[in-house]
């Protein structure tokens, strides 16, 4: 179910049968912290879409009790803090978390480091650092994890327990070259390394290709040329790679896709 706009007051929100509802979106609508309450009727609900400033640490608590909770999805809601999810290592079924654009800072990974089911983890646009990341390594099932727009410098990548990601996402974060290259070989299962608007340059490239599995790899507005191009020539799955606002020929590309070991795609414009 699909609840959008200011529309959506607590009138209607009042009247709705939350009982057999498995999948719920609210985005930007009026309805308060007291007939949000309600929601906590919805004791089929899988998964949650929520979104906008009407969203509070109040609100949250009514999603404790949903025990089939299994995937939330919150995005630029100020008013949410990490008091307000206090209550995510309730939930037994939860395996997929997404926080994009909210107030959190590292005090929050106090709380995720107990949710021992999640494999999917997304913290953006958010105030997390290398020292907070590192908590999140006791999440022994955790393969995908995106820190896009935070504060990481790549530190918490010595600290073990990350070693079987798939998925890393570092965009437009300020990565430090020895914190990625000296552990890179630690992450033999990652098949996507998002490393877009970082500082990563030519001489990183070479420690990246190392990476087996490696099948999608964003490098867009990097200091990235045809020399750093030239490290991934014959890579044995590398597919997809997003070079856009980098500097890099046409001529580069062409022989990096005659080097390839299987059908490579690049994105350039």
């Amino acid at each position: 179910m699909e609840l959008r706009g200011k529309k959506i007051d607590n009138e209607r929100f009042s009247k709705i049968n939350f009982g057999r509802i498995t999948n719920l979106e609210m985005i930007n609508t009026s309805v308060d912290e007291k007939t949000f309450q309600l929601l906590g009727s919805a004791k089929k609900l899988r998964e949650i879409t929520l979104e906008g400033d009407t969203i509070t640490d109040h609100c949250l608590h009514s999603l404790g009790n949903l025990t089939d909770l299994a995937s939330i999805y919150l995005e630029s809601t100020p008013l949410v803090t990490a008091s307000g999810l206090k209550f995510l290592p309730a939930l037994p079924q939860l395996w997929e978390l997404y926080l994009k654009d909210l107030n959190l800072d590292d005090s929050v990974t106090e709380i995720l480091e107990k949710c021992g089911g999640l494999k999917t983890l997304v913290l953006e646009s958010c105030d997390i650092t290398d020292v907070g990341v590192e908590r999140l390594s006791r999440l022994e099932k955790l393969d995908c994890l995106s820190l896009d727009g935070t504060l990481v410098s790549g530190e918490f990548l010595a600290n073990s327990g990350f070693e079987n990601l798939r998925h890393l996402s570092l965009n437009s974060c300020p990565i430090e070259r020895a914190n990625l290259v000296s552990n890179l070989n630690r992450l033999s299962e990652l098949d996507t390394l998002g490393l877009s608007y970082t500082p990563v340059g030519d001489d990183w490239l070479q420690s990246i290709a190392e990476l087996p599995k490696l099948y999608d790899l964003r490098l867009e507005g990097t200091n990235i040329s045809d020399t750093g191009v030239s490290f991934l020539h014959g890579h044995p799955r590398l597919t997809l790679l997003y070079l856009r606002e980098t500097s890099v020929s046409e001529d580069a590309i062409s022989k990096l896709k005659e080097s390839s070991k299987c059908e490579l795609y690049v994105y350039t414009n």
